[in-house]
């Protein structure tokens, strides 16, 4: 499903080089959740946005479903990343001057063009299988954190993507309603048979992945660091 070969990052500031991500090397099974731990600056953030084509590498090549998504021009990544991919971030960047609902429609609006009424239909189903039935029209800032986190992992499900990227999906939470998003993230996932990548620097979410990789000093590693 995903595959990184060799896949580097380095940032240039004019006068110094700063190396973030060296060589790493990765598959990623379709159905598989991956967890990748790190400290704040370990450069987690940075991958995703690699794997994602939100940014490019500066060396190496990263598939998706076999089509090399490192070498598309920017129109193209965008595309593709609208199509197969959704987000769960640890702010939730929900749209603040949109309804749940609309927050919610959004991938399919991008990716359709417009939002048909079988469109509203799936996301009341969607909100109802998250625990907010009857919250459609309200607005984010009317939401608890853990409920906005909520309509953020439907958000990502709704447009049916292949792949799921999550940057510290609880690390704006308490640890309680934390645990209880992990879960629901982790249903939801195994659900729809999606796949994910999930940076973190949490160990609570160890228990729900197939695989756990560190981030360490630019390399992805199995070995117990201390984080």
């Amino acid at each position: 499903m995903v595959e990184l070969q060799k896949v580097s990052k380095q940032y240039d500031d004019g006068t110094t080089k700063h190396p973030v991500l060296q060589e790493l090397s990765l598959k990623v099974n379709a159905g598989e959740i991956v967890v990748i731990l790190g400290k704040s600056g370990s450069g987690k953030s940075t991958l995703l946005n690699l794997i994602s084509g939100i940014d490019t590498p500066s060396g190496g090549s990263i598939l998706l479903d076999g089509e090399a998504v490192s070498n598309q021009t920017d129109r193209e990544r965008t595309l593709f990343r609208r199509r197969h991919m959704g987000f769960v971030f640890q702010f939730f960047n929900l749209v603040p001057t949109l309804t749940v609902q609309e927050n919610l429609l959004l991938p399919r609006e991008l990716v359709q063009g417009r939002v048909a009424e079988a469109d509203e239909h799936d996301a009341k189903q969607l909100l109802k299988g998250v625990g907010l039935e009857g919250r459609h029209d309200s607005y984010p800032d009317q939401l608890s954190g853990g409920e906005q986190q909520r309509v953020a992992i439907a958000r990502a499900i709704i447009h049916d993507p292949k792949l799921i990227l999550a940057d510290e999906p609880t690390g704006n939470l308490d640890y309680e309603t934390g645990e209880t998003v992990l879960r629901l993230l982790d249903e939801m996932v195994r659900k729809k048979q999606k796949t994910m990548i999930m940076a973190t620097h949490s160990r609570e979410v160890i228990g729900m992945a197939d695989r756990v990789f560190q981030l360490y000093q630019g390399k992805l590693t199995k070995d117990n660091l201390e984080l």
